[in-house]
């Protein structure tokens, strides 16, 4: 599973390539970040990408063995929920 992103102009952008099950995205208030669960590393957990940071890059942010599924920014986007 990959993440992808569709523009009012119906174009696709493959937001992420790897070989995960990168699912459950949710974008934040501003709109400068997308968190989302991944089983890259084995166990489901928690990533973010930020747009025009990092390249882009992936970011691991929890790091669970029971693992961590269905992001959900704060309406202030200081913090996150997970299951």
């Amino acid at each position: 599973y990959e993440l992808w992103k569709l523009d009012s102009n119906n174009q696709l952008t493959q937001i992420t390539d790897r070989p995960a099950r990168d699912a459950r995205p949710d974008w934040s208030k501003d709109g400068k970040q997308i968190a989302f669960e991944s089983s890259h590393g084995g166990q489901m957990n928690i990533w973010k990408i930020s747009q025009g940071i990092d390249n882009g890059k992936p970011v691991q942010i929890t790091h669970v063995n029971i693992g961590a599924r269905y992001p959900v920014w704060s309406p202030a986007n200081q913090q996150g929920l997970c299951d």
